[in-house]
């Protein structure tokens, strides 16, 4: 059981150090789409999208597994 704890918290840190590293180049990335006039428009869709991918993924997941 104690082998399991270990695996999870190893696995959730590198997804956390993962994270930290793509989010800000997508973000660099996503703020060279658009005017200057859109750029607030544009981010503000992508980072709802994150967020509603975060909701729902794990949603769908677990229906996928049933």
């Amino acid at each position: 059981m104690k082998c399991y704890s270990l695996k999870l918290c190893l696995n959730i840190n590198k997804l956390a150090a993962a994270t930290a590293m793509v989010v800000p180049c997508m973000m660099t990335l996503v703020s060279k789409l658009g005017s200057h006039d859109q750029k607030g428009t544009v981010m503000g869709i992508f980072r709802s999208l994150g967020a509603l991918a975060r909701a729902v993924g794990p949603i769908v997941a677990s229906i996928g597994m049933l």
